[in-house]
Order: C-alpha cells, then sequence, then structure tokens
C-alpha cells in the first residue's frame, strides 16, 4: 500500500508476469518522483527476467507521464499567477 518505488516496481513485474506479458512498449504514469524510480527498477528487473529485447525500441518511449495530469498542473500554477486579478 505504499507509493516507494520499489514496491510500484514490483507490483508492476508481478501482475505482467501473472498475465505472460513479455514485451512492453510504454507504461504511462504521472510525474511523481516515486514513479521514476519504480520504472527505473522496473525496467532493470523486466530486462533481467525476458531479455534485451523485452522493450520495444529498446525502451526508449518506456516510461510516459500522463500529459493530463502535468498540463493541470501547469494550469493551476497559471491561476495561481492571475489570483489577485480574478479574485478583484
Amino acid at each position: 500500500n505504499d507509493h516507494q518505488g520499489g514496491t510500484i516496481a514490483g507490483v508492476l513485474l508481478d501482475c505482467l508476469d501473472e498475465w505472460e506479458i513479455k514485451k512492453i512498449f510504454c507504461i504511462t504514469v504521472d510525474n511523481a518522483t516515486a514513479n521514476t524510480s519504480a520504472l527505473r527498477k522496473f525496467k532493470a528487473g523486466f530486462l533481467q527476467k525476458h531479455g534485451k529485447d523485452a522493450l520495444v525500441l529498446n525502451g526508449e518511449f518506456l516510461h510516459l507521464r500522463c500529459a493530463t495530469h502535468i498540463l493541470n498542473l501547469i494550469v493551476k500554477q497559471g491561476l495561481m499567477e492571475v489570483d489577485d486579478n480574478i479574485n478583484a
């Protein structure tokens, strides 16, 4: 139930193993720091188990950050910049 990189990576590896998925193109996550750590650990574990051809395009696009979450953060920051003008 924790959100640490090692735990997230372990759950991903366990699920993909259970579902017999042996090749991955990308995994979409938000931009949380734990996800960066998780995908780094996941990549190492997945390659160790399935070999260098297990990641499409050598894993170049493995860690795909969810644009919606990032856009939301940008909009929130922008609204904070004009907050006083909107409240007036």
